[in-house]
């Protein structure tokens, strides 16, 4: 004889809604930095968290586009395919991801908790983050990967920064003050805002006492987008000269050495925080 399943109506709504994370990237998605934070990220959060969590992943990839043409577009496309969703937390990733969303947060995920990822301590004075907003800035080594570079290669007469076009960190400043502050009998010569094939000219025409500082290029002079790391590879082909950095993704693709920031690292600490500030919500919900 079959049995009638009575469902209590208490017990239909035991079950807690999930929480809406979305992860908005200013970067190409499949920049290999971010595919490893974004793997430690999501895996600590899944681990830690007391509720299930529902990830959304938008790119807005304007360090390999300029911003001023796409900003609009992005605001329209967001608008409409949030309207329904309540979203709780949004993570901003670089300075430019929480540029725009701390311009567009109220439109587009409103009342949504904000938390900031991949952004320099140095950056987040420019960015005048409101004070409900959480993260964990990261210190890129400048000083002590120059310091580094000079005990390696002690006879170093000649610093060659690489870097690209358009918006990024606060790096390339950041590293022309730790240079200016460098023994007079050092050289900084800056290859920025070239072409590419102009950029690997120049680095294959240095001299032997010279060593290169990698930054990241994400665009070159005539607007090509690039991948920072396939642009190191290329780079490492042709110098004769050691190659250093700051960035733990570039290690073993042409990156002699460097103090590192670990983006798994990185990932995992932001996951923790996005976890704990999902349980209090959801305690104090």
């Amino acid at each position: 004889m079959a049995i009638p399943l009575v469902v209590s109506p208490h017990a239909a709504h035991a079950t807690p809604e999930p929480r809406h994370l979305v992860i908005l990237n200013a970067v190409d998605p499949y920049v290999p930095a971010f595919i490893t934070l974004d793997r430690a990220l999501r895996e600590t959060i899944e681990a830690r968290s007391q509720a299930q969590v529902e990830f959304f992943s938008e790119t807005l990839d304007m360090h390999r586009f300029p911003r001023e043409l796409l900003d609009d577009d992005m605001v329209a496309l967001l608008e409409k395919k949030y309207r329904r969703l309540k979203v709780d937390v949004v993570l901003a990733i670089t300075p430019i991801a929480v540029d725009f969303a701390q311009r567009h947060r109220d439109d587009i995920w409103p009342g949504a908790t904000m938390v900031v990822d991949a952004v320099s301590v140095k950056s987040l004075a420019r960015l005048a983050l409101e004070p409900v907003v959480s993260g964990i800035p990261y210190v890129l080594a400048f000083e002590r990967t120059l310091d580094l570079a000079l005990r390696l290669k002690p006879n170093t007469r000649l610093i060659a920064i690489v870097s690209g076009s358009g918006p990024c960190c606060d790096y390339l400043g950041d590293l022309k003050q730790r240079l200016q502050q460098r023994s007079q009998d050092l050289e900084a010569r800056y290859l920025v805002d070239l072409s590419l094939e102009e950029t690997l000219a120049a680095v294959a025409e240095l001299p032997e006492d010279a060593i290169v500082f990698f930054t990241a290029l994400f665009r070159d002079s005539t607007g090509r987008p690039l991948v920072p790391r396939r642009v190191l590879e290329q780079l490492a082909e042709k110098a004769s000269a050691p190659i250093f950095g700051v960035y733990g993704s570039q290690i073993g693709y042409g990156l002699t050495a460097g103090w590192i920031v670990p983006f798994d690292v990185q990932g995992r600490a932001t996951g923790e925080l996005i976890a704990r500030l999902l349980a209090a919500e959801q305690t104090c919900g």
